[in-house]
Protein backbone atom coordinates (compact mmCIF):
# COMPACT_ATOMS: atom_id res chain seq x y z
CA UNK A 1 0.00 0.00 0.00
CA UNK A 2 1.52 3.51 -1.19
CA UNK A 3 2.07 6.36 1.29
CA UNK A 4 -0.48 9.24 0.41
CA UNK A 5 2.52 11.14 -0.25
CA UNK A 6 4.18 8.65 -2.56
CA UNK A 7 0.71 9.06 -4.38
CA UNK A 8 0.82 12.34 -4.42
CA UNK A 9 4.26 12.88 -5.81
CA UNK A 10 3.67 10.40 -8.38
CA UNK A 11 0.29 12.17 -9.48
CA UNK A 12 2.62 16.07 -9.63
CA UNK A 13 4.72 13.89 -12.10
CA UNK A 14 2.40 12.82 -14.36
CA UNK A 15 1.98 15.82 -17.05
CA UNK A 16 -1.41 13.68 -18.18
CA UNK A 17 -3.49 14.55 -15.58
CA UNK A 18 -2.58 17.51 -13.55
CA UNK A 19 -5.17 18.74 -11.48
CA UNK A 20 -6.07 22.51 -11.55
CA UNK A 21 -6.73 24.70 -8.52
CA UNK A 22 -9.24 27.47 -9.07
CA UNK A 23 -7.14 30.50 -9.41
CA UNK A 24 -7.71 33.59 -6.36
CA UNK A 25 -9.84 36.20 -7.61
CA UNK A 26 -7.69 39.81 -8.69
CA UNK A 27 -9.13 43.01 -8.88
CA UNK A 28 -9.86 44.60 -11.84
CA UNK A 29 -7.33 47.19 -11.43
CA UNK A 30 -4.35 44.31 -10.96
CA UNK A 31 -4.85 42.35 -14.01
CA UNK A 32 -5.04 45.83 -16.01
CA UNK A 33 -1.46 46.61 -14.34
CA UNK A 34 -0.11 43.09 -15.36
CA UNK A 35 -1.76 43.06 -18.52
CA UNK A 36 0.03 46.75 -19.53
CA UNK A 37 3.16 45.68 -18.19
CA UNK A 38 3.24 42.37 -20.35
CA UNK A 39 4.89 40.27 -16.93
CA UNK A 40 4.31 36.72 -16.40
CA UNK A 41 1.40 35.39 -15.52
CA UNK A 42 1.12 32.80 -11.87
CA UNK A 43 0.58 29.34 -12.59
CA UNK A 44 -1.48 27.73 -10.47
CA UNK A 45 -0.19 24.14 -11.65
CA UNK A 46 1.13 21.73 -9.08
CA UNK A 47 3.97 20.57 -10.55
CA UNK A 48 6.72 23.76 -10.54
CA UNK A 49 7.75 24.29 -14.55
CA UNK A 50 11.02 23.67 -15.25
CA UNK A 51 13.28 26.90 -15.93
CA UNK A 52 16.10 27.39 -18.07
CA UNK A 53 15.80 23.53 -19.15
CA UNK A 54 16.08 22.56 -15.41
CA UNK A 55 13.46 19.79 -15.33
CA UNK A 56 14.78 19.28 -11.74
CA UNK A 57 13.53 22.15 -10.35
CA UNK A 58 12.34 25.43 -10.98
CA UNK A 59 13.42 28.18 -8.92
CA UNK A 60 10.11 30.30 -9.39
CA UNK A 61 7.79 27.28 -7.71
CA UNK A 62 4.12 28.01 -7.76
CA UNK A 63 0.81 27.02 -6.77
CA UNK A 64 0.23 23.68 -4.53
CA UNK A 65 2.32 20.93 -4.88
CA UNK A 66 5.06 18.52 -3.04
CA UNK A 67 8.78 17.18 -3.57
CA UNK A 68 10.46 14.53 -2.20
CA UNK A 69 13.91 15.09 -3.12
CA UNK A 70 16.79 13.66 -2.66
CA UNK A 71 20.22 14.99 -0.86
CA UNK A 72 22.00 14.53 -4.29
CA UNK A 73 19.32 16.47 -5.88
CA UNK A 74 19.07 18.68 -3.19
CA UNK A 75 22.52 19.43 -3.31
CA UNK A 76 22.36 19.82 -7.50
CA UNK A 77 19.27 22.44 -7.05
CA UNK A 78 21.58 24.42 -4.52
CA UNK A 79 19.25 23.40 -1.24
CA UNK A 80 16.66 24.53 -3.19
CA UNK A 81 17.27 27.67 -3.96
CA UNK A 82 14.14 29.97 -5.10
CA UNK A 83 14.46 33.53 -7.03
CA UNK A 84 10.95 35.01 -5.08
CA UNK A 85 11.89 36.95 -2.34
CA UNK A 86 11.85 35.06 0.72
CA UNK A 87 12.49 35.50 4.64
CA UNK A 88 13.13 31.86 5.97
CA UNK A 89 11.96 30.82 9.41
CA UNK A 90 12.48 27.43 11.86
CA UNK A 91 9.90 25.27 12.74
CA UNK A 92 9.22 23.16 15.86
CA UNK A 93 12.43 21.90 17.60
CA UNK A 94 11.39 17.98 17.87
CA UNK A 95 12.32 17.44 14.38
CA UNK A 96 15.30 15.87 13.40
CA UNK A 97 17.33 15.53 10.03
CA UNK A 98 18.81 11.74 11.04
CA UNK A 99 14.58 10.87 10.99
CA UNK A 100 13.79 7.75 9.45
CA UNK A 101 10.56 9.43 8.31
CA UNK A 102 10.13 13.28 6.46
CA UNK A 103 7.61 13.49 9.12
CA UNK A 104 9.82 13.53 11.64
CA UNK A 105 12.26 15.33 9.98
CA UNK A 106 13.36 19.11 10.91
CA UNK A 107 11.14 21.46 9.62
CA UNK A 108 11.96 25.16 8.35
CA UNK A 109 9.66 27.85 6.33
CA UNK A 110 10.23 30.15 3.64
CA UNK A 111 7.82 33.37 2.77
CA UNK A 112 7.72 35.07 0.32
CA UNK A 113 7.91 38.87 0.66
CA UNK A 114 6.30 39.33 -3.00
CA UNK A 115 7.63 42.56 -4.86
CA UNK A 116 8.74 46.38 -4.37
CA UNK A 117 6.40 47.81 -7.79
CA UNK A 118 6.41 51.94 -8.75
CA UNK A 119 3.17 53.78 -8.73
CA UNK A 120 3.60 54.68 -12.16
CA UNK A 121 1.87 52.78 -15.36
CA UNK A 122 3.98 53.02 -17.91
CA UNK A 123 7.51 52.19 -15.40
CA UNK A 124 8.55 48.73 -15.24
CA UNK A 125 10.60 48.46 -12.46
CA UNK A 126 10.08 45.36 -10.24
CA UNK A 127 12.72 45.78 -6.87
CA UNK A 128 13.38 43.08 -4.94
CA UNK A 129 12.38 43.66 -1.48
CA UNK A 130 14.77 43.00 1.71
CA UNK A 131 14.15 40.52 4.12
CA UNK A 132 13.60 42.43 6.67
CA UNK A 133 10.57 44.97 7.58
CA UNK A 134 12.78 47.44 8.83
CA UNK A 135 15.02 47.29 5.01
CA UNK A 136 11.39 47.27 3.63
CA UNK A 137 10.64 50.54 4.81
CA UNK A 138 13.31 52.39 4.04
CA UNK A 139 13.06 51.01 0.47
CA UNK A 140 9.54 52.31 0.14
CA UNK A 141 10.99 55.99 1.27
CA UNK A 142 13.16 56.19 -1.33
CA UNK A 143 11.90 56.99 -4.97
CA UNK A 144 11.66 55.18 -8.03
CA UNK A 145 14.21 55.86 -10.44
CA UNK A 146 11.49 57.89 -12.88
CA UNK A 147 11.14 59.63 -9.74
CA UNK A 148 7.39 57.72 -8.92
CA UNK A 149 6.59 56.72 -5.24
CA UNK A 150 7.17 52.49 -4.56
CA UNK A 151 4.79 50.43 -3.17
CA UNK A 152 4.98 46.70 -1.71
CA UNK A 153 2.87 43.84 -2.88
CA UNK A 154 3.09 41.56 0.22
CA UNK A 155 2.62 37.81 -1.33
CA UNK A 156 2.83 35.81 2.35
CA UNK A 157 2.48 32.25 0.24
CA UNK A 158 4.62 29.74 2.17
CA UNK A 159 7.03 26.52 1.18
CA UNK A 160 7.44 23.86 4.15
CA UNK A 161 10.91 21.80 4.29
CA UNK A 162 11.45 18.74 6.05
CA UNK A 163 14.99 18.16 5.96
CA UNK A 164 15.29 13.87 6.81
CA UNK A 165 17.55 10.98 6.22
CA UNK A 166 16.52 10.36 2.89
CA UNK A 167 16.66 13.85 1.74
CA UNK A 168 14.03 16.85 1.74
CA UNK A 169 10.58 16.68 1.49
CA UNK A 170 9.30 20.67 0.08
CA UNK A 171 5.48 21.30 0.03
CA UNK A 172 4.88 24.76 -1.36
CA UNK A 173 1.11 26.16 -0.48
CA UNK A 174 -0.10 29.42 -2.24
CA UNK A 175 0.28 31.05 -5.49
CA UNK A 176 2.27 34.49 -6.35
CA UNK A 177 -0.31 37.06 -7.76
CA UNK A 178 2.45 39.16 -7.94
CA UNK A 179 5.00 39.48 -10.84
CA UNK A 180 8.46 38.42 -10.53
CA UNK A 181 11.53 40.86 -9.74
CA UNK A 182 14.06 41.39 -12.76
CA UNK A 183 16.84 40.54 -10.76
CA UNK A 184 17.65 37.59 -9.24
CA UNK A 185 20.23 36.05 -7.31
CA UNK A 186 20.80 32.45 -7.85
CA UNK A 187 21.85 30.18 -10.95
CA UNK A 188 20.05 26.93 -11.63
CA UNK A 189 22.13 23.64 -11.89
CA UNK A 190 22.24 23.91 -16.03
CA UNK A 191 23.26 27.78 -15.75
CA UNK A 192 25.92 26.95 -13.71
CA UNK A 193 27.05 24.17 -15.41
CA UNK A 194 27.39 26.34 -18.66
CA UNK A 195 29.04 28.80 -16.40
CA UNK A 196 31.79 26.40 -15.60
CA UNK A 197 32.16 25.59 -19.28
CA UNK A 198 32.85 28.46 -20.29
CA UNK A 199 35.65 29.44 -17.57
CA UNK A 200 37.52 25.96 -18.14
CA UNK A 201 37.71 26.52 -21.92
CA UNK A 202 38.78 29.90 -20.80
CA UNK A 203 40.76 29.64 -17.62
CA UNK A 204 42.77 32.89 -18.40
CA UNK A 205 40.02 34.90 -18.61
CA UNK A 206 38.87 37.60 -15.96
CA UNK A 207 35.46 38.82 -14.90
CA UNK A 208 35.31 41.53 -17.77
CA UNK A 209 36.53 39.45 -20.49
CA UNK A 210 33.92 36.66 -19.19
CA UNK A 211 31.29 39.10 -19.93
CA UNK A 212 32.26 40.52 -22.72
CA UNK A 213 32.62 37.43 -24.28
CA UNK A 214 35.11 35.30 -25.95
CA UNK A 215 36.15 34.11 -29.64
CA UNK A 216 34.95 30.32 -30.27
CA UNK A 217 35.87 28.20 -32.79
CA UNK A 218 32.78 29.24 -34.79
CA UNK A 219 33.87 32.68 -34.41
CA UNK A 220 30.89 34.06 -32.50
CA UNK A 221 31.42 35.30 -29.39
CA UNK A 222 30.19 33.75 -26.10
CA UNK A 223 29.41 35.71 -23.06
CA UNK A 224 28.70 34.43 -19.22
CA UNK A 225 25.84 37.04 -19.12
CA UNK A 226 23.60 35.07 -21.84
CA UNK A 227 23.64 32.61 -19.68
CA UNK A 228 21.58 34.54 -16.80
CA UNK A 229 20.83 38.05 -16.39
CA UNK A 230 22.45 37.31 -13.10
CA UNK A 231 25.87 36.90 -14.30
CA UNK A 232 25.82 41.02 -16.03
CA UNK A 233 27.04 42.14 -12.60
CA UNK A 234 31.07 42.08 -12.81
CA UNK A 235 31.30 41.62 -8.86
CA UNK A 236 29.18 38.34 -9.25
CA UNK A 237 30.95 37.38 -11.94
CA UNK A 238 34.59 37.19 -9.77
CA UNK A 239 32.92 35.68 -6.89
CA UNK A 240 31.98 32.97 -8.83
CA UNK A 241 35.00 32.79 -9.92
CA UNK A 242 36.53 32.25 -7.14
CA UNK A 243 34.18 29.88 -5.55
CA UNK A 244 35.20 27.29 -8.50
CA UNK A 245 39.07 28.35 -9.08
CA UNK A 246 38.95 27.30 -5.10
CA UNK A 247 37.58 24.02 -6.10
CA UNK A 248 40.01 23.29 -8.78
CA UNK A 249 41.33 20.20 -8.14
CA UNK A 250 44.69 21.54 -10.00
CA UNK A 251 47.23 22.95 -7.08
CA UNK A 252 49.31 25.95 -7.18
CA UNK A 253 53.10 23.73 -7.46
CA UNK A 254 51.34 22.13 -10.84
CA UNK A 255 49.87 25.73 -11.88
CA UNK A 256 53.76 27.09 -11.30
CA UNK A 257 55.61 23.99 -13.17
CA UNK A 258 53.35 24.75 -15.98
CA UNK A 259 54.04 28.51 -15.76
CA UNK A 260 57.50 27.78 -15.68
CA UNK A 261 57.22 25.24 -18.75
CA UNK A 262 55.02 28.12 -20.48
CA UNK A 263 57.35 30.68 -20.42
CA UNK A 264 61.22 29.25 -20.28
CA UNK A 265 64.17 31.85 -18.64
CA UNK A 266 61.43 34.14 -16.71
CA UNK A 267 61.42 32.90 -13.76
CA UNK A 268 65.05 33.24 -12.25
CA UNK A 269 64.98 31.94 -9.30
CA UNK A 270 61.91 30.38 -6.67
CA UNK A 271 62.04 29.93 -3.40
CA UNK A 272 58.89 28.53 -1.05
CA UNK A 273 60.03 28.01 2.66
CA UNK A 274 59.64 30.32 5.64
CA UNK A 275 61.02 33.24 3.34
CA UNK A 276 59.30 32.66 0.44
CA UNK A 277 61.13 34.50 -2.69
CA UNK A 278 60.43 34.39 -6.99
CA UNK A 279 62.63 36.19 -8.71
CA UNK A 280 61.54 36.95 -12.62
CA UNK A 281 63.16 38.71 -15.04
CA UNK A 282 62.64 39.16 -19.48
CA UNK A 283 65.73 39.69 -21.96
CA UNK A 284 64.88 43.35 -21.94
CA UNK A 285 65.28 43.78 -18.29
CA UNK A 286 68.61 42.02 -18.86
CA UNK A 287 69.52 44.34 -21.60
CA UNK A 288 69.19 47.57 -18.91
CA UNK A 289 71.22 46.55 -16.18
CA UNK A 290 74.48 47.32 -17.76
CA UNK A 291 75.46 49.74 -19.87
CA UNK A 292 78.29 51.27 -21.43
CA UNK A 293 77.96 55.07 -20.44
CA UNK A 294 77.62 56.66 -17.36
CA UNK A 295 75.18 59.71 -17.43
CA UNK A 296 76.25 62.75 -16.13
CA UNK A 297 72.81 63.16 -14.42
CA UNK A 298 72.06 61.31 -10.41
CA UNK A 299 70.52 58.52 -12.71
CA UNK A 300 73.28 56.10 -12.48
CA UNK A 301 73.02 52.71 -10.63
CA UNK A 302 70.13 50.31 -9.68
CA UNK A 303 66.79 51.70 -7.61
CA UNK A 304 64.98 49.44 -5.83
CA UNK A 305 61.16 49.86 -4.34
CA UNK A 306 58.60 47.20 -2.67
CA UNK A 307 54.67 48.33 -3.27
CA UNK A 308 53.46 46.77 0.02
CA UNK A 309 49.45 46.89 -1.34
CA UNK A 310 49.74 45.07 -5.14
CA UNK A 311 49.16 41.42 -4.29
CA UNK A 312 46.29 40.26 -1.86
CA UNK A 313 48.15 39.98 1.28
CA UNK A 314 49.38 42.96 2.48
CA UNK A 315 52.68 41.46 3.87
CA UNK A 316 53.46 40.63 0.51
CA UNK A 317 56.17 43.04 -1.02
CA UNK A 318 56.60 43.25 -5.16
CA UNK A 319 59.99 44.61 -5.18
CA UNK A 320 60.90 46.38 -8.57
CA UNK A 321 64.99 47.28 -8.95
CA UNK A 322 64.65 49.33 -11.77
CA UNK A 323 67.51 51.35 -14.10
CA UNK A 324 67.57 54.61 -16.00
CA UNK A 325 66.95 54.31 -19.76
CA UNK A 326 68.04 57.06 -22.06
CA UNK A 327 67.10 55.82 -24.88
CA UNK A 328 62.93 55.78 -23.38
CA UNK A 329 63.71 58.53 -20.70
CA UNK A 330 62.44 56.94 -17.93
CA UNK A 331 62.84 54.35 -15.45
CA UNK A 332 62.38 50.68 -16.37
CA UNK A 333 62.48 47.52 -14.44
CA UNK A 334 65.75 45.35 -14.62
CA UNK A 335 64.33 42.97 -11.70
CA UNK A 336 61.43 42.47 -10.00
CA UNK A 337 60.65 39.97 -7.19
CA UNK A 338 57.79 38.71 -5.48
CA UNK A 339 58.61 38.49 -1.27
CA UNK A 340 56.37 37.26 1.48
CA UNK A 341 57.61 40.02 3.80
CA UNK A 342 60.56 42.26 4.47
CA UNK A 343 63.64 40.53 6.24
CA UNK A 344 67.40 39.96 5.88
CA UNK A 345 66.73 37.06 4.16
CA UNK A 346 64.40 38.01 1.80
CA UNK A 347 67.65 40.57 0.43
CA UNK A 348 70.03 38.18 0.40
CA UNK A 349 67.67 35.67 -1.44
CA UNK A 350 66.44 38.49 -3.69
CA UNK A 351 70.20 39.41 -4.73
CA UNK A 352 71.81 35.47 -4.54
CA UNK A 353 68.38 34.56 -6.81
CA UNK A 354 68.39 37.59 -9.22
CA UNK A 355 72.45 38.73 -9.46
CA UNK A 356 73.97 35.48 -8.97
CA UNK A 357 70.89 33.14 -10.37
CA UNK A 358 71.68 34.40 -14.17
CA UNK A 359 70.43 38.25 -14.31
CA UNK A 360 73.78 38.15 -16.61
CA UNK A 361 75.81 35.95 -18.21
CA UNK A 362 78.36 36.86 -15.72
CA UNK A 363 76.59 38.28 -12.25
CA UNK A 364 79.33 39.72 -11.69
CA UNK A 365 79.62 41.92 -14.99
CA UNK A 366 76.97 44.35 -12.53
CA UNK A 367 79.12 44.52 -9.92
CA UNK A 368 82.11 45.32 -11.39
CA UNK A 369 79.44 48.27 -13.21
CA UNK A 370 78.56 49.44 -9.58
CA UNK A 371 82.16 49.51 -8.72
CA UNK A 372 83.22 51.67 -11.56
CA UNK A 373 80.53 54.32 -10.83
CA UNK A 374 81.05 54.16 -6.94
CA UNK A 375 84.97 54.92 -7.89
CA UNK A 376 84.25 57.55 -10.06
CA UNK A 377 82.05 59.23 -6.90
CA UNK A 378 78.99 59.58 -9.19
CA UNK A 379 76.46 58.32 -6.75
CA UNK A 380 75.97 56.72 -3.79
CA UNK A 381 72.63 55.54 -2.62
CA UNK A 382 71.61 54.95 1.06
CA UNK A 383 70.54 51.71 1.30
CA UNK A 384 68.12 50.74 4.45
CA UNK A 385 69.66 48.59 7.07
CA UNK A 386 68.22 45.50 5.74
CA UNK A 387 68.95 46.29 2.28
CA UNK A 388 72.41 46.63 2.90
CA UNK A 389 72.50 43.63 5.26
CA UNK A 390 70.75 41.44 2.36
CA UNK A 391 73.34 42.49 -0.51
CA UNK A 392 76.52 41.66 2.23
CA UNK A 393 74.94 38.51 3.24
CA UNK A 394 74.70 38.14 -0.55
CA UNK A 395 78.33 39.18 -1.25
CA UNK A 396 79.72 37.29 1.84
CA UNK A 397 78.25 34.29 0.17
CA UNK A 398 80.39 34.45 -3.38
CA UNK A 399 82.66 31.33 -3.86
CA UNK A 400 85.43 34.51 -4.43
CA UNK A 401 87.15 36.65 -1.71
CA UNK A 402 85.41 39.49 -2.00
CA UNK A 403 87.55 41.95 -0.55
CA UNK A 404 90.62 41.27 -2.95
CA UNK A 405 88.12 41.84 -6.25
CA UNK A 406 86.51 45.24 -4.31
CA UNK A 407 90.48 46.54 -4.65
CA UNK A 408 90.98 44.91 -7.93
CA UNK A 409 88.17 46.54 -9.11
CA UNK A 410 89.00 49.62 -8.03
CA UNK A 411 92.22 49.65 -9.31
CA UNK A 412 91.18 49.02 -12.83
CA UNK A 413 88.30 51.39 -12.54
CA UNK A 414 88.77 53.58 -15.81
CA UNK A 415 91.13 56.56 -15.25
CA UNK A 416 89.09 60.26 -14.92
CA UNK A 417 89.08 63.62 -14.06
CA UNK A 418 87.41 62.97 -11.45
CA UNK A 419 90.09 60.30 -9.71
CA UNK A 420 92.11 62.08 -7.84
CA UNK A 421 95.76 62.18 -9.10
CA UNK A 422 97.48 62.05 -5.62
CA UNK A 423 95.65 58.47 -5.36
CA UNK A 424 97.41 56.86 -8.56
CA UNK A 425 100.91 56.73 -7.88
CA UNK A 426 100.07 55.44 -4.86
CA UNK A 427 97.09 52.76 -5.36
CA UNK A 428 99.45 49.58 -5.00
CA UNK A 429 100.05 50.83 -1.09
CA UNK A 430 96.27 51.10 -1.15
CA UNK A 431 95.80 47.88 -1.83
CA UNK A 432 98.51 46.53 0.83
CA UNK A 433 96.88 48.97 3.69
CA UNK A 434 93.40 47.96 3.18
CA UNK A 435 94.06 44.39 3.38
CA UNK A 436 97.11 43.83 5.50
CA UNK A 437 96.51 41.93 8.69
CA UNK A 438 99.64 44.35 9.94
CA UNK A 439 100.81 47.95 9.57
CA UNK A 440 103.36 48.42 10.94
CA UNK A 441 105.58 46.42 8.04
CA UNK A 442 104.75 49.70 5.98
CA UNK A 443 106.07 53.13 6.27
CA UNK A 444 106.47 56.31 4.81
CA UNK A 445 104.71 55.55 1.37
CA UNK A 446 101.39 54.47 3.31
CA UNK A 447 101.00 58.64 4.22
CA UNK A 448 100.04 59.71 1.02
CA UNK A 449 96.99 57.30 1.04
CA UNK A 450 95.99 58.27 4.62
CA UNK A 451 96.47 61.88 4.11
CA UNK A 452 94.45 61.13 0.61
CA UNK A 453 91.28 60.18 3.19
CA UNK A 454 91.99 62.54 4.64
CA UNK A 455 91.93 65.36 1.73
CA UNK A 456 88.81 63.47 0.21
CA UNK A 457 86.57 64.49 3.15
CA UNK A 458 83.65 67.17 2.59
CA UNK A 459 82.85 66.87 6.11
CA UNK A 460 85.69 66.27 8.12
CA UNK A 461 83.70 66.71 11.59
CA UNK A 462 82.02 63.38 10.56
CA UNK A 463 84.59 61.30 11.13
CA UNK A 464 86.61 61.39 13.99
CA UNK A 465 88.75 57.69 12.77
CA UNK A 466 90.44 58.80 10.05
CA UNK A 467 94.01 59.92 11.77
CA UNK A 468 97.71 60.39 11.02
CA UNK A 469 98.14 57.43 13.04
CA UNK A 470 99.00 54.96 11.09
CA UNK A 471 96.39 51.94 10.81
CA UNK A 472 94.02 53.69 13.31
CA UNK A 473 90.94 54.13 11.32
CA UNK A 474 88.67 51.26 12.74
CA UNK A 475 86.36 51.63 8.58
CA UNK A 476 89.39 51.36 6.21
CA UNK A 477 91.90 48.89 7.64
CA UNK A 478 91.09 45.34 8.24
CA UNK A 479 93.54 45.38 11.50
CA UNK A 480 91.56 47.80 13.11
CA UNK A 481 88.06 46.75 11.31
CA UNK A 482 85.26 46.35 13.97
CA UNK A 483 82.59 45.76 11.75
CA UNK A 484 81.55 43.78 8.52
CA UNK A 485 83.69 45.00 5.38
CA UNK A 486 80.42 45.58 3.48
CA UNK A 487 79.39 47.80 6.18
CA UNK A 488 82.36 49.53 6.59
CA UNK A 489 83.01 50.02 2.98
CA UNK A 490 79.04 52.13 3.20
CA UNK A 491 80.10 53.96 6.52
CA UNK A 492 83.75 55.49 5.24
CA UNK A 493 81.78 56.51 1.93
CA UNK A 494 79.20 58.47 4.03
CA UNK A 495 81.48 59.87 6.30
CA UNK A 496 83.13 61.34 3.11
CA UNK A 497 79.64 63.35 2.51
CA UNK A 498 79.51 61.07 -1.12
CA UNK A 499 76.13 62.17 -2.70
CA UNK A 500 74.61 62.13 -6.10
CA UNK A 501 75.57 65.26 -8.20
CA UNK A 502 73.36 68.18 -7.02
CA UNK A 503 72.69 67.32 -3.24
Amino acid sequence: MKHHSQELFELCTDTKSIPRRRARSVSPSAARTNQRRGLDQSSNSLRPKSGGGDELWDPWPDGDFERLLTWEEVLRTDNLSEHWACQPGGGDKRGSESALAWSQGKKTRRVCLGVITCDEPTCEVVTRPQTRRAGIMGQLNASCLCGSQLKHIDCGVTSVLYSFKGGVYYIHKGIHHHPKQTHILHLSRDERTRFEQIVFENPAAGPAALIAGRNSITGTRESVSTISTVLLNQDRVKAELQALRGKSTRNFVDDFAEFQKNHPGYVLYSQFEAVTVVVVQTQFMVSQLVTDFIEDEAVNGIVSDAAHGFWYSSKDLLIISSTYSALLACWVPGLMTYANGVSLLVHATEYAGGWSGGAVADSHQVWDHLLVMLSKEISWMNFGRTKLRGLGEWIHSWDTPREEDLIQNFMSAEVSKELDDILLPHIASLQKLLDSPDLNQYGAEAYPVIDYILRSKKKPDVCQNCTLVLGECSWCFRSSRKMAWWHAFGACFHSRGCSPKGQ
